[in-house]
């Protein structure tokens, strides 16, 4: 009986010890307690993050050092599905006989000639051990329908609308400080669903805090004070166990870096998952035109309790108003027929904030599934577009065709997401002949 005592007393102080340890390990290493995973995550603005706001107004966003740009060399190998090796995701994998190719990736008819067989598109890069901490995310952009995504020899999942965009959380299978495996697979038959058979337009890593930014959307109006700049915000936290007090500051700035308002703060509660709404008067401000666009740049800020930074979000906008005739857009007061806008898609639209160009008012067509039976299907179409283009100030018009099934469900979803432009309908295939939404 005593020496039964010992043991269970044994194993008590080892348990203990155990605990210990690992409580300090994760201290030491300021792991969290527990991964949580969410792989595809909801349609959302794309920007760029910084660590404070003196980087964020002194570099571009692509300078960002929370921010890779995957453009560039990728290899690329056609396989037949039952031949595959299945070592192609790690990173020690001999992929010296694979094509090399850059992004953006159009299929050649070479390959098309490939149909039924697994295309793989292959970039092995280092991720930044000071990333430790961080939540690290691969966007996607205009790839492949039906895109298996593979992280280190991982199948992470399966993007179902990687046609649009997505963006999938790859934190738990970096190894930071390393060189990491990306790889994506999709069939070669899914080609022919995208306009100019193109694999991937865009690949970015994006990284932020455990607790950050999550979107945002920037509207302006005429009120009978004037003009109201609005901004809802929604930021979240990535980790259960965080409820630390933050705060969330708004600022927007022209091009000689002076406020049009006063930064306007408030106090944000991480589990708190709302959308948090600032408002604010204009009364010196330029509108923006298409011939000398008037960039102001905003700054949405993460502090926290002491009021240092923990995450900041830049973005460009321009202010203008959109009133809607029979046979025109009038913006900024001004009259343009629809015939003067730039028709445009996801796969035409090339998205730019450079001062002192010229710019045409863009008119977004909407693209959708080509099997036209499943809402889901075309809600989250529709969402992706709306929600990833609706700050870009040069787009006044979402475009839809007239004889699209469940066209006013569609129209009312547009206008749900974004209810700052007017919708045009047009007849298949012709941009000619526009019919304003009444």
């Amino acid at each position: 009986m005593f020496r039964i005592k010992k043991i269970i007393a044994l194993i008590a102080l080892l348990s203990i010890i155990c605990n210990i340890s690992i409580a300090q390990y994760r201290a030491a290493r300021n792991l969290p307690r527990k991964i949580v995973l969410l792989p595809e995550q909801p349609p959302r603005s794309i920007a760029i993050h910084f660590p404070d706001e003196g980087t964020a107004f002194s570099m571009l966003p692509e300078q960002s050092s929370w921010f890779l740009n995957l453009d560039g060399a990728w290899n690329l190998t056609v396989f037949d599905e039952n031949k595959i090796d299945k070592n192609f995701a790690y990173v020690r994998y001999d992929a010296s006989n694979w094509a090399s190719t850059n992004i953006p990736i159009v299929l050649h008819d070479s390959l098309m000639t490939n149909i039924n067989k697994t295309l793989l598109l292959r970039k092995v890069i280092p991720i930044p051990e000071y990333w430790y901490g961080l939540q690290v995310f691969l966007y996607i952009e205009n790839a492949m329908p039906e895109l298996n995504i593979w992280v280190n020899g991982g199948k992470i999942g399966k993007a179902a609308q990687a046609n649009y965009h997505t963006l999938w959380n790859i934190t738990p299978y970096l190894v930071f400080g390393r060189m990491n495996a990306i790889v994506l697979e999709a069939k070669l038959d899914e080609a022919y669903l995208i306009n100019g058979n193109k694999f991937v337009s865009r690949a970015q890593i994006l990284s932020f805090p455990n607790v950050s930014i999550s979107d945002f959307f920037i509207k302006t109006s005429n009120t009978k004070k004037g003009l109201q700049f609005d901004l809802m915000v929604h930021a979240k936290r990535y980790l259960p166990d965080i409820d630390d007090k933050f705060y969330i500051t708004v600022g927007v700035y022209n091009k000689r870096k002076q406020p049009l308002f006063k930064p306007i703060s408030k106090k944000f509660n991480p589990a708190d998952d709302s959308i948090m709404h600032f408002s604010a008067g204009l009364t010196n401000y330029e509108w923006f035109k298409p011939d000398s666009a008037q960039w102001y740049t905003i700054l949405i800020s993460l502090k926290n309790k002491d009021n240092e930074d923990v995450d900041v979000v830049k973005y460009w906008f321009g202010l203008r108003n959109i009133e809607k005739t029979d046979t025109s857009l009038i913006i900024n007061h001004i009259s343009y027929s629809f015939d003067s806008l730039e028709f445009v898609d996801k796969n035409t639209i090339h998205v730019d904030f450079i001062k002192n160009k010229k710019y045409k008012w863009k008119a977004f067509k909407i693209l959708l599934p080509e099997k036209m039976n499943n809402w889901n299907e075309i809600s989250g179409a529709i969402a992706r577009q709306v929600i990833l283009y609706r700050n870009y100030t040069p787009i006044v018009a979402w475009v839809v065709d007239d004889n699209l099934p469940y066209l006013e469900k569609i129209k009312a979803e547009i206008t749900r997401l974004d209810g700052t432009r007017p919708i045009i309908e047009i007849k298949p295939n012709d941009v000619t002949q526009p019919i304003p939404h009444r």
